[in-house]
């Protein structure tokens, strides 16, 4: 998509303002966004090349899987594998705090998540307990466990088919 404004370069920014109750978008290139917005604008290429580089040891340094180089991860702010995180770590410690917020990544949490979920069983009975054991192993494909389950379950039904027959 090209930028609306100077109608040359790839729109990277998507500018969405909201004036007396109407919303109005643009889709911009960062120089034009630059001159329309008083927002700076901070591209992980641009914030790492401003890292210093106190040795010549950090700038010879070279990925060992995908070849990237120091340079070339500074330049465009992009990693070329997962190895580069390891390989440049010096560099994205001190530089993602400014670009992301935070050097590690937390995700987000559905709305209504319980983190440690337990499901309480009182005045359920043993058969019935047994079954939602064995449907939350099957779903977390915890087979092994579900199997031991299934088998108490048999062994169960078994017991009460049993009970039944002898009153």
């Amino acid at each position: 998509m090209l930028c609306e404004k100077c109608k040359q370069r790839k729109a990277t920014v998507f500018l969405m303002e909201y004036m007396q109750g109407e919303k109005r978008e643009q889709c911009l290139c960062e120089q034009c966004a630059a001159e329309v917005t008083s927002i700076e604008m901070k591209t992980a290429g641009g914030v790492l090349s401003g890292m210093p580089s106190n040795s010549s040891e950090k700038k010879n340094q070279v990925c060992p899987k995908c070849g990237l180089t120091y340079g070339e991860m500074l330049s465009t702010g992009k990693l070329g594998c997962a190895q580069c995180y390891k390989t440049f770590h010096q560099v994205l410690e001190s530089g993602l705090p400014s670009i992301q917020g935070a050097t590690r990544h937390v995700g987000k949490v559905p709305v209504g998540y319980k983190q440690n979920r337990t499901t309480e069983f009182t005045d359920i009975p043993m058969e019935e307990r047994l079954e939602i054991s064995l449907q939350e192993a099957i779903e977390t494909e915890e087979f092994e466990r579900a199997a031991q389950i299934r088998d108490q379950l048999r062994e169960l039904r078994q017991q009460s088919a049993s009970s039944g027959k002898d009153a």
